[in-house]
């Protein structure tokens, strides 16, 4: 504590600020979603349990080694045989990554066609919902979260993260192949799939 501190009273007209919070009471703060479309564009950045899934989550699959949270030279933690071990052989096979839901009708876009157009798709669909490969059957990645007609999703790499190699061979990323995942359709019980597109997020070199 510092030794000399000065004390001022709070004069009426300058309570609003405390007197504004103390009247919220429990009401919660509603946001926009530009901020969140900006993030997943950008970085593809997880956050919460809804993303980074408690018991099964692996640190670089949930980019926590790029972001700089794991020190490799810290002598115990929870986890760490694992994650030193994925470190050293240098193969991550998943990674959450920014991830666009494409409505019917509309063409599969390439690398550069990462756009947030809002919308409602992603609020049809559960946080785990399994991607798949269409006419595939084993699943290619875990559908995470999202706002409007973009998200998060855990990706495998070899299947929805082919851009890591065809960017590299002068093409722009589309792919035949196609994913979907599935959500609530327009009626009571309805189910639709829906196809989704995982991007590089911008810490990736492609």
């Amino acid at each position: 504590m510092r030794a000399k501190f000065d004390v001022e009273v709070v004069r009426e007209e300058d309570r609003s600020v405390y007197s504004l919070w103390g009247a919220v009471g429990g009401v919660k703060w509603e946001t926009g979603d530009h901020g969140i479309g900006e993030k997943i564009l950008d970085w593809g950045v997880p956050e919460g349990q809804d993303e980074i899934l408690r018991e099964s989550a692996l640190p670089q699959e949930s980019n926590v080694d790029v972001m700089g949270g794991i020190d490799y030279g810290k002598g115990c933690y929870v986890g760490q045989e694992l994650t030193i071990r994925t470190h050293h052989m240098g193969v991550v096979r998943k990674r959450i990554v920014p991830m666009m839901l494409i409505p019917d009708g509309e063409d599969m876009p390439g690398l550069g066609g990462l756009r947030f157009h809002g919308g409602s798709l992603a609020s049809g669909l559960v946080g785990g919902e399994s991607i798949k490969k269409v006419g595939g059957k084993r699943p290619a990645g875990k559908w995470l979260s999202g706002v409007g007609n973009l998200g998060l999703g855990l990706a495998r790499l070899d299947e929805m993260g082919r851009w890591m190699t065809e960017a590299g061979e002068g093409n722009d990323g589309a792919s035949s192949e196609e994913f979907v995942v599935e959500g609530k359709g327009e009626k009571e019980g309805e189910v639709k799939k829906i196809r989704v597109r995982a991007f590089p997020p911008a810490w990736i070199e492609t």
